[in-house]
C-alpha cells in the first residue's frame, strides 16, 4: 500500500501575506512568496482530522492541505459544474466548480522518478495530473496563474485545505469530464447564481464573485 503523503502548507505562511488565521474567503497570493520550509507531506490521517470540535487544534487546521481548484469556462461563458462523489464524504451531495485534489508524495516526482527541486513545479506537477484525470486535458498550464487561494476556517472540510484557484478558459469540445466527475453540467452564471445552495463551500464563495 503506498503512503498516504499529502502537501501541506503552514498556516502562518498565509498569515504573512495577510490572510487572517480565521478567514472564509478568496484572497490574492503568491506562492513565489513562501518559503520551502512552510510546506510538509503529512500522512492525510493526521491532517484530516474529522472531529467537529477539534479542528481548530489539529496538526491539520496548522498545517491545512494545499490542492489545486480549477474552474472551467467554456467560451460562451458557461462554467462546468458536477456532483461531488470522491474520497471526501462529507462533501457527498452537493454540486461542485472545482477541477483538482490532494498533491500526493508522488507528484514530487517527475516521468523518471526524479526529485522536483521546488514545491512549485509539485504543485504544477499535481495540476497537470488532475486536469487530465477528470477532464482529459493534457496542455500544459501554467501555475503562475494560480494567484488566489481559498481559505474557509467555518468549519472542519474547510480548516484543513486550502485552495489555488484560477480559471481555464476552453472550447466545450476539448473538454471531456471522465466517470468521476458525475452529472456534468455546463451553467450560466445567472444559472449558478440561482442554485449556489446546491454547491459546496468553496464553490459558493466562487459563484458571489462572478
Amino acid at each position: 500500500m503506498k503512503p498516504n503523503m499529502v502537501l501541506c502548507i503552514d498556516r502562518f505562511a498565509l498569515e504573512k501575506q495577510n490572510i487572517p488565521l480565521e478567514a472564509n474567503g478568496i484572497y490574492p497570493f503568491d506562492l513565489n512568496q513562501v518559503d520551502f520550509e512552510d510546506y510538509q507531506f503529512i500522512n492525510r490521517k493526521i491532517c484530516d482530522d474529522k472531529n467537529e470540535h477539534t479542528f481548530n487544534h489539529s496538526v491539520g487546521y496548522r498545517f491545512p492541505q494545499i490542492l489545486p481548484y480549477i474552474t472551467v469556462m467554456d467560451t460562451e461563458g458557461k462554467y462546468l459544474t458536477y456532483s461531488r462523489n470522491g474520497t471526501e464524504t462529507r462533501l457527498h451531495g452537493s454540486r461542485s466548480l472545482g477541477i483538482g485534489g490532494h498533491i500526493d508524495i508522488y507528484d514530487f516526482y517527475d516521468e523518471q522518478y526524479h526529485l522536483f527541486n521546488s514545491p512549485i513545479e509539485t504543485i504544477t506537477q499535481a495540476t497537470h495530473r488532475e486536469l487530465q484525470e477528470e477532464i482529459d486535458v493534457t496542455a500544459m498550464f501554467d501555475t503562475t496563474l494560480l494567484s488566489r487561494i481559498i481559505v474557509d476556517t467555518t468549519n472542519s472540510v474547510g480548516a484543513v485545505h486550502v485552495g489555488l484557484t484560477t480559471t481555464l478558459i476552453a472550447e466545450q469540445r476539448g473538454i471531456h469530464p471522465q466517470e468521476e466527475l458525475h452529472d456534468p453540467k455546463w451553467l450560466t452564471v445567472k444559472e449558478l447564481k440561482d442554485s449556489i445552495d446546491e454547491y459546496e463551500n468553496w464553490s459558493k464563495l466562487i459563484i458571489e464573485g462572478l
